[in-house]
């Protein structure tokens, strides 16, 4: 997941939603309420994230953060 970056903390008031537990941008509440992904595999879930920080793609600096997602087919 990555955003873009003008300044560190609007990058993080952008980014850290994502990686919450709860709420309505929050990738692990996302993937917990349809676990099979539409009945697309037997389930799927975070297992964590890592890797929080700058990062630049193409000379543009962008906010990121690695998220692992273990899917089970």
């Amino acid at each position: 997941m990555i955003v873009p970056l003008s300044s560190l903390q609007t990058g993080q008031r952008v980014l850290d939603p994502y990686l919450e537990d709860t709420g309505s941008s929050s990738i692990y509440a996302t993937i917990r309420a349809d676990q099979t992904l539409g009945a697309v595999v037997r389930g799927t879930q975070v297992a964590g994230w890592r890797d929080y920080g700058s990062l630049v793609i193409n000379g543009v600096e962008y906010l990121g953060a690695r998220v692992d997602v273990e899917v089970m087919h």
